[in-house]
């Protein structure tokens, strides 16, 4: 892997066996006394089962430690990190860790709020979850780095308890000296330990930064939403590693009614795809307070060096039918992260985040499309017979937000009115997958004015959601007169979304 053994599995500890008077979690017994050792990687372990198992507290086959499953949720702490995965609702999944802010001054008195978070299979909080948070300095330097106390009263080695949130928060004091500071924190059930950073004085020079560009809004069965994350090293960084950008999406504040992971579709591309879009996997709900993950795996590309500016561009695209932001009372909340992943255990360390972005959610609702256009006659009418004509839209546009359309159609006319069939595509970037296509009856109320109505089907080509509309509209020179041969004729097509 490129470290020295006990590199590797740095600071993670497995699951406890027992706990000491003081409640601090051991893993071994040794003449009577108890320890909480490190685990140690298995060369073996790694070779047979793969990323994240390479961490033991006991030797390969023996009956230790498993192996740690990636994709677990997050909890509901923008910005935290995950650990090891479960399939019991109700029992921790994962264990976040969270820095705000993750810069701090060298003064001895700056301060940052630590919360870790502990949430299970559903991405529903763990309350009552014993903690364990420490800190140290990248070089393990003693003194380095400053103090942790909690917050909530709790004293001495008495670990920290999660409340009704799953959570637990301590405050961390800066100490004088510049250093990049791990707060780490341990779940006493599962043993899983995650961290994140504090850059202290100088040293937050060189820490990474995290930005993201958002689309205004998601529709529900509508287009693909493609937006970007950028991370960029200072040249008095030093060059990071399996770094990779991470999703996570929130949005409903408690609610029972939220988004599902199966909803929503999310790929990515960056330098190291050479420029292919790449499924990202997600995981889990924003019902009940909970969150969608995404995880980018990294590979041999996945660094960011010192100096670097590194840009990822998603797509993301939510089903039809998916609850928009009028049924859950708020919108998709999504945040792009700077994570260093570790190979041995699966664990990470939050390098850098972005505060969290809303992004409402809308339903495909219909459209007004307004159109002027010439009608050629293909087979001329005389008083009253029956006749069509080829319409094509010299103007043509989306009244929601001016997106600029084509509209050809076939008109058939009779005395009385006729039919109006055609295709309107949008033009403009971004919803170039746009297509309404419609059948609608009319009825002449004049020899140049004419009102209809019908069905319109609202297609997106990109990932092939649909939604059928009702049609209403109105045409100014609507073709009823005698021989016309070549006409003007402008109009007001209202697409009214009709399906859930």
């Amino acid at each position: 892997m490129g470290n020295e053994n006990g590199d590797e599995c740095n600071f993670g500890y497995g699951a406890p066996i027992g706990y000491t008077s003081g409640r601090q979690p051991y893993n071994q017994v040794i003449n009577g006394d108890f320890y909480y050792t490190q685990t140690e990687f298995s060369n073996a372990a790694y070779a047979a089962t793969g990323v994240g198992t390479g961490c033991r507290q006991s030797a390969f086959g023996a009956g230790g430690n498993g192996p740690l499953q990636p994709g677990a949720k997050r909890g509901t702490k923008p910005g935290a990190k995950r650990g090891t995965k479960s399939d019991v609702a109700g029992v921790t999944s994962a264990v976040t860790v969270d820095a705000s802010p993750s810069t701090l001054p060298a003064d001895g008195t700056s301060t940052s709020t630590i919360t870790v978070t502990a949430v299970d299979s559903n991405g529903d909080p763990v309350a009552g979850d014993a903690m364990t948070v420490f800190t140290r300095d990248d070089d393990a330097t003693p003194g380095s780095c400053g103090t942790l106390s909690d917050n909530d009263g709790l004293a001495g080695t008495a670990p920290l308890v999660t409340n009704a949130a799953g959570q637990v928060t301590v405050t961390y004091t800066a100490s004088t000296a510049s250093a990049d500071c791990y707060v780490l924190a341990t779940d006493n059930t599962v043993g899983t330990t995650n961290q994140t950073i504090v850059y202290q004085g100088m040293d937050g020079s060189r820490a990474p930064t995290v930005s993201e560009t958002l689309p205004g809004t998601l529709v529900s069965g509508g287009p693909t939403a493609t937006f970007t994350a950028t991370a960029t090293l200072p040249s008095s960084g030093i060059d990071i590693p399996d770094a990779r950008f991470d999703l996570y999406l929130t949005g409903d504040d408690s609610g029972a009614t939220g988004l599902n992971a199966s909803q929503l579709s999310l790929s990515y591309k960056d330098d190291a795809t050479g420029g292919d879009y790449v499924k990202v996997p997600l995981t889990g709900s924003t019902a009940n307070g909970g969150v969608i993950t995404g995880f980018v795996i990294p590979d041999t590309a996945e660094k960011l060096a010192a100096g670097v500016t590194r840009t990822a561009t998603f797509r993301l695209t939510l089903a039809d039918g998916a609850a928009d932001t009028s049924v859950t009372g708020h919108p998709l909340k999504i945040e792009t992260d700077l994570d260093q992943f570790n190979p041995a255990d699966g664990s990470q360390t939050n390098l850098g985040r972005t505060a969290p972005g809303s992004v409402p959610v809308a339903q495909v609702a219909g459209d007004t499309v307004n159109y002027s256009g010439t009608l050629v006659t293909t087979s001329a009418p005389s008083g009253s017979t029956p006749g069509t004509a080829v319409l094509v839209a010299k103007t043509c546009s989306f009244a929601s937000n001016g997106a600029t359309c084509r509209l050809t159609a076939t008109e058939t006319f009779t005395s009385s009115g006729g039919t109006l069939t055609g295709t309107i595509t949008s033009d403009s970037a971004g919803e170039a997958d746009r297509v309404v296509t419609f059948t609608d009856t009319f009825t002449a109320a004049t020899p140049t004015t004419g009102t209809g109505s019908g069905t319109g089907q609202l297609i997106y080509l990109d990932n092939g959601n649909s939604s059928t509309d009702n049609l209403t509209a109105t045409y100014t020179n609507a073709p009823t007169r005698t021989n016309p041969n070549v006409a003007t004729e402008q109009g007001t097509i209202i697409l009214t979304n009709s399906t859930p």
